[in-house]
């Protein structure tokens, strides 16, 4: 039992005891061990709590211990995952800003199915509301990815996959689960590849589960072998779709790939103002291994432009950007290295990017930025089309119209009819407006396709652009067009690109995200109306109603005529000279292009470590030019060099020859002018990143028990000050004192 102390007992016991020299009365001799031994269980406690976290509170950096969570037997299998306060408790909060996968440890370990299911790792979930179209039931979309061999055999992984679902209500379900592997371009098959599951919610209206107002968490297992409470995802609702869908109005949403090292620290300013004007105001940083230049620039725009909840300043504009942490398996990597700038170190809990524990850390990691780094990972691409759904989901819970996945060295041009891009603020839908141009029946289509060409940032021009007001403003700014200021946006450095790419090479897409089921990082895949098909005899199922051919046909023409147009390609500024069997036809209406920056590393670094240099010295990043030529004559290269880098790597029957186009300069140059006077009026805004506080090159020491390791100095000296006086009182008055003090104790057991 526990000591209580009784003071009514005590003096009792004291009253009958011969009483002790006056110096074995002092408290201090008796209490001191006991204090040593509290502080010694603080410590204790506080190790064991901090070094096994797997428990997470309402702060989703704070975690406690649980190890009940054991693999189910058959005496405990069904209790197991059908308790919805350990589940919420062992799962991440809904809305966290830290997208880790979870592995399915219970698959691995158990010898009662198939090999090829120990490989499998969950990341988020998220409620579809488009089959209310017709009446139907929601659906959950459960990203994640696993093994090769388990999406080989579509068929045979469909029959093994069901939904596992808990909700705050008490309510318990599973559905059978679809499960399809999300589409790569590439033809190069990694050891793991990204994975959707779909899974109806019928049980659910058959519950009674008023879906709008639930908590719900999801799980996928096979059937036989239900998953952990700490298996479990919070699902994230996405809304009705909009009322106003059908116009194409609404926010725009760009989704960055997994970020990398600081090769763009210095244009990644410049890239999301050059995305601004065109109308997209909602960008989606998923941040892997990023520098510390990069993470100073996006320490600044996350405090200018707050996402919604973010650091509770508020937001003037209605631009937000929003970091989420992207971590990377050490299951899916061949190497693991160092981080740039260790995660726990970045600094961005005001952006909703809190630390995980150091128990989760060391499952995560990187292989090191290196050249070849990717060549470490066995998924494509660090996990991008992974990370591209998963935005696109989130965009659709805040109500996106479009959705855009461009790399940081990608800049998309879009031309108006008058030829000329307005200078921001535009219109409230820029891209909407653009997009209706070229429309002839005013109906939007579900897509564009822009084409794209590779652009030399390095390579200087031999002609000028025409002499437009912007262009006489900009001259006037930073020098000549030909010989740009050091601190212009790299597009703008260099009119030199190759021509435009016919067919699939290396197109981007701007997509309607509810229009489409599945994606891709150059194209688009399975439209939601080709999914619906499979599915409306489901959605058009009710207890009491059963569904008819009628009723199907009626779904399937519901989603035909409310996404009824397919995928559009604009044409180019320039007509395209390169044609394959693989063209896609451009339309006939509305001008787009995207320009593909292509420089070596070594100049793109040379221009940060300048941009970063100015800075330290305070002197003029945005005109002043002196020095910036030395500095890149070193690594700059020719056209002539360039040409015979590049083009062997196109497609064959791509043209050979450069061509100097300032398309770009003649339809953004008001743009240009626009984004360099902001800078100017915003000294508090760092687009070199001097400002960020982190980057410390020494590993701190791990959080956990270390942040409390000051307890056990101090109970050790309070210990042996407390046992040496007690020592002292007992040779100055025998054990009587002492006999008399556990006596006390003794009473109140």
């Amino acid at each position: 039992m526990a000591v209580q102390w009784d003071d009514d007992d005590t003096a009792a016991v004291e009253a009958q005891q011969p009483p002790p020299p006056p110096r074995s009365r002092s408290k201090l001799n008796h209490t001191l061990p006991l204090v040593a031994l509290v502080a010694a269980l603080i410590l204790f406690l506080q190790f064991s709590t901090t070094t096994n976290s797997h428990h997470y509170s309402s702060s989703p950096s704070k975690f406690s211990l649980h190890r009940q969570d054991r693999l189910p037997t058959s005496r405990n299998r069904t209790a197991a995952w059908q308790d919805y306060r350990r589940i919420k408790a062992l799962t991440r909060p809904a809305g966290s800003h830290v997208l880790a996968p979870k592995h399915l440890s219970h698959l691995a370990n158990s010898h009662s199915i198939d090999k090829s299911h120990s490989a499998v790792w969950i990341l988020s979930a998220y409620l579809d509301t488009r089959p209310l179209v017709v009446g139907g039931a929601p659906e959950v979309a459960v990203l994640g990815g696993g093994g090769e061999d388990l999406m080989k055999d579509g068929l045979g992984a469909q029959e093994a996959f069901w939904c596992f679902f808990a909700t705050k209500g008490g309510k318990y379900g599973q559905s059978k689960a679809y499960v399809r592997w999300l589409p790569d371009s590439h033809p190069e098959l990694k050891k793991y590849v990204p994975a959707m599951w779909t899974c109806g919610m019928e049980w659910a209206v058959e519950a009674g589960v008023v879906w709008e107002d639930e908590d719900i968490f999801v799980s996928v297992s096979p059937l036989s072998l239900p998953p952990l409470p700490s298996s479990f995802l919070p699902v994230q609702h996405l809304p009705p779709m909009p009322s106003t869908h059908a116009s194409g109005h609404g926010t725009a949403t760009m989704c960055v790939q997994p970020l990398v090292s600081d090769t763009y620290a210095t244009t990644l300013g410049h890239w999301v103002d050059h995305y601004t004007a065109l109308g997209f105001t909602k960008f989606q940083f998923y941040l892997l291994d990023p520098g510390p230049v990069t993470l100073g620039v996006l320490e600044d725009l996350g405090s200018a432009y707050p996402a919604s909840g973010g650091n509770g300043k508020g937001n003037e504009t209605e631009i937000e950007v929003e970091l989420f942490r992207w971590a990377l398996p050490k299951a899916w990597l061949t190497k693991v290295g160092e981080h740039l700038v260790d995660p726990r170190d970045w600094g961005l809990e005001d952006a909703g990017l809190h630390a995980m524990s150091n128990e989760e850390e060391a499952m995560y990691g990187f292989p090191g930025v290196e050249k070849n780094s990717k060549d470490y990972v066995e998924i494509w691409a660090f996990a991008q089309n992974l990370a591209l759904h998963d935005c696109r989901y989130r965009a659709m819970t805040r109500s996106s119209r479009w959705v855009a996945h461009f790399d940081l060295d990608e800049y998309l041009l879009i031309r108006p009819p008058s030829g000329v891009w307005p200078p921001p603020p535009t219109t409230p839908s820029p891209f909407t407006n653009w997009a209706l141009t070229t429309a002839a029946d005013a109906t939007l289509p579900t897509a564009f396709t822009f084409q794209s060409a590779f652009t030399c940032v390095s390579c200087r021009p031999t002609t000028e652009p025409v002499k437009t007001e912007a262009v006489r403003e900009l001259e006037e700014m930073g020098g000549k067009m030909t010989r740009p200021s050091p601190g212009w946006p790299a597009i703008y450095a260099s009119p030199v690109r190759t021509d435009w790419f016919g067919g699939w090479f290396r197109a981007k897409t701007v997509v309607d995200p509810w229009a489409w089921y599945m994606t891709n990082f150059h194209w688009t895949e399975i439209p939601y109306s080709d999914y619906a098909k499979g599915r409306c005899a489901s959605w058009t199922t009710s207890p009491s109603t059963p569904s008819t051919p009628s009723s199907v046909t009626s779904c399937i023409s519901s989603f035909a005529s409310l996404f009824p147009n397919p995928v559009r390609t604009p044409t180019t500024p320039w007509p395209a000279l390169y044609n394959s069997s693989k063209a896609i036809v451009p339309s006939s209406r509305g001008v787009g292009a995207m320009y593909h920056l292509r420089a070596d590393r070594a100049v793109l670094n040379a221009r940060t470590e300048w941009a970063t240099q100015a800075a330290e010295e305070g002197s003029d990043y945005l005109f002043n030019s002196t020095g910036y030529d030395q500095h890149l004559s070193k690594v700059q290269i020719l056209k002539p060099d360039w040409r015979s880098k590049w083009l062997p790597k196109l497609p064959e029957g791509t043209p050979g020859e450069l061509v100097e186009d300032w398309t770009m300069v003649n339809t953004f140059g008001n743009v240009l002018v626009h984004v360099l006077k902001e800078r100017q009026e915003r000294p508090d805004l760092s687009w070199t990143g001097k400002r960020w506080h982190g980057g410390r090159s020494v590993r701190r020491e791990p959080k956990g028990a270390m942040q409390w390791a000051w307890i056990l100095p101090l109970g050790g000296a309070v210990g042996v000050v407390g046992v040496a006086r007690w020592r002292a009182g007992r040779r100055r008055s025998g054990d009587g004192g002492v006999a008399a003090s556990w006596k006390s104790m003794e009473l109140s057991m």
